[in-house]
């Protein structure tokens, strides 16, 4: 007399390769989520950037709005520039750093008003730990390799 259905070796070879299986699929989609975020944290710095360069040629003298902390909040660029100031996708990453400058790019704008001429903007990319940050300032973009941010524009990617 023949039994019919699977013997125990059948069924954990098959558990094995189910297990093997979803490995391998999460190996794979590990990089996904940190390449969503990179993407989306170029995306906001060129969002920024476009609507910096919008408020320097509408202000009369030329000038970039003083950030009072690391990044720019509604009071320094009106909703009429950019409608929502974004915020980094990972609360727990560094967020964007906005820096403006003097005409000399060595001294920081520390008041309100118009002396600020010149500005970095970054963002932290990942993997945390790579250095990598996305940067634009008057004149464009680049991604590339820091060990910090600027406190000179000299001294910036």
């Amino acid at each position: 007399m023949h039994k019919k259905g699977f013997t125990l070796v059948e069924i954990l070879v098959v558990i094995a390769i189910i297990g093997l299986l979803a490995t391998i699929v999460m190996i794979s989609l590990s990089g996904v989520g940190g390449k969503g975020n990179n993407a989306r944290r170029i995306e906001d710095i060129r969002s920024l950037h476009t609507a910096l360069i919008s408020y320097y040629y509408n202000e009369t003298p030329y000038h970039f709005p003083n950030a009072s902390t690391s990044m720019l909040d509604s009071t320094e660029l009106p909703s009429s520039y950019i409608v929502e100031i974004p915020e980094d996708p990972d609360p727990l990453e560094n967020g964007y750093v906005y820096v403006a400058f003097q005409r000399d790019g060595a001294s920081a704008c520390t008041t309100a008003g118009n002396n600020c001429k010149q500005f970095m903007l970054c963002a932290d990319l990942e993997p945390d730990g790579s250095n990598q940050v996305f940067c634009c300032d008057k004149d464009g973009c680049v991604e590339s390799t820091a060990t910090g941010y600027c406190s000179t524009l000299s001294e910036c990617p």
